[in-house]
């Protein structure tokens, strides 16, 4: 299989493969791309690459309104953070290009409007046969560069903005010899009922018909390379909003969502527990079966340390830690099962046996209903 020649590691291929080129329409999205390639300014996409998760939690998954917010004493903390680039600039431009980019949504309706008409609404296609024929920056890339800084935007020169038009599908700069190239071409112009444009790599997953966009976490990469097939099932996240918000936005049976929950022994070791949504834990008989003295559910700030992600968003695929997991056994008997995908208001369906397949679980009864 032959792809563009950038592509070389484990960081850059997945990245490759699963998102450069393809189209975005997410608002969301635009600004973490936003922030990211001003982030690279000097440095190499690997670096970034390398450093995106921790961007993700340290700019509270690039929420524009919360970053808009940040003041003095948060920018001094994210000087603190080894996890991203520690450089004063970039991050003041970070909160003062969110600022801008609300403005641009409050003219415009949205960032995507905003920035797609720069290309007429449609992906460019340079139909590009070597990576001598790739463009650092073009026309178009030199107006949204100048357009940008007059609405109050910086770390947006033309070479970034083309940087960016690339990252986000604005044009297709993958080599016509790439696989990649027929894919987005074919389903460049394919649209989800909300609208967002259609990409899926050969491995792509869809449920039916109907294609989605989602986010490339862990625990996503995980599930790949273990060739699971699984349906993304994406949903407006509800602080506290537990399970039972997921399922009624969904519309499923709570029961068949799975929780998982991180707790720790009286030694301090780290385990995975999955129950059904509308079950809780019986730390007593779960500390019986696994012969220790007792078993309490890690901190937030602990179970972020152990797997990896945010409280909210934890998959028991791909953890920063490997751990032992339990799973409570009735969850194996139900037909699909709906579990974290390693992101706040994304879940994953798939075959309850994948648990097994790919985790090695251990079966418990310690689920108590309510």
């Amino acid at each position: 299989m032959e792809r563009c020649g950038w592509a070389k590691n484990d960081l850059s291929i997945p990245y490759h493969d699963t998102e450069w080129g393809v189209s975005v329409h997410d608002d969301r999205l635009f600004f973490e791309f936003l922030i990211l390639e001003g982030a690279q300014a000097g440095l190499s996409w690997d670096t970034i690459l390398r450093k995106r998760e921790n961007y993700r939690e340290a700019f509270d998954n690039f929420d524009v309104q919360k970053v808009a917010a940040y003041d003095e004493a948060k920018c001094a903390e994210l000087l603190l953070d080894e996890g991203i680039i520690r450089n004063r600039l970039k991050i003041a431009s970070a909160v003062r290009n969110a600022r801008a980019f609300i403005k641009v949504q409050e003219e415009f309706g949205t960032f995507d409007k905003y920035i797609w008409s720069f290309v007429g609404g449609k992906p460019l296609d340079n139909k590009v046969k070597s990576m001598a024929d790739v463009p650092a920056k073009t026309e178009i890339s030199d107006a949204m560069s100048n357009d940008l800084k007059k609405r109050g935007f910086n770390f947006v020169g033309s070479t970034i903005m083309y940087a960016f038009m690339q990252a986000t599908g604005m044009v297709n700069d993958h080599l016509v010899s790439c696989f990649c190239y027929k894919e987005i071409a074919r389903y460049t112009r394919k649209k989800t009922r909300k609208g967002r444009i259609l990409f899926f790599a050969h491995f792509a997953c869809f449920a039916g018909e109907d294609f989605m966009d989602y986010p490339i976490t862990p625990a996503v990469r995980f599930l790949r390379e273990k060739k699971v097939k699984f349906v993304p099932r994406l949903y407006d996240y509800v602080e506290k909003g537990g399970s039972g918000e997921s399922a009624r936005q969904l519309g499923v049976d709570e029961h068949a969502v799975v929780k998982t929950l991180i707790f720790e022994t009286n030694e301090k070791k780290p385990l995975i527990v999955l129950m059904h949504g509308d079950c809780q834990v019986s730390t007593k008989n779960l500390a019986r079966h696994i012969g220790v003295k007792s078993v309490e559910p890690a901190t937030p700030e602990r179970a972020a340390k152990h797997t990896g992600y945010l409280v909210g968003g934890t998959s028991p695929f791909g953890t920063r830690t490997a751990m032992p997991v339990y799973v409570e056994k009735s969850i194996l008997d139900l037909d699909a099962i709906y579990i974290n995908g390693g992101k706040r208001g994304f879940l994953v369906e798939i075959d309850p046996a994948v648990l097994n397949e790919v985790l090695q679980v251990e079966e418990v009864t310690v689920g108590i209903e309510g």
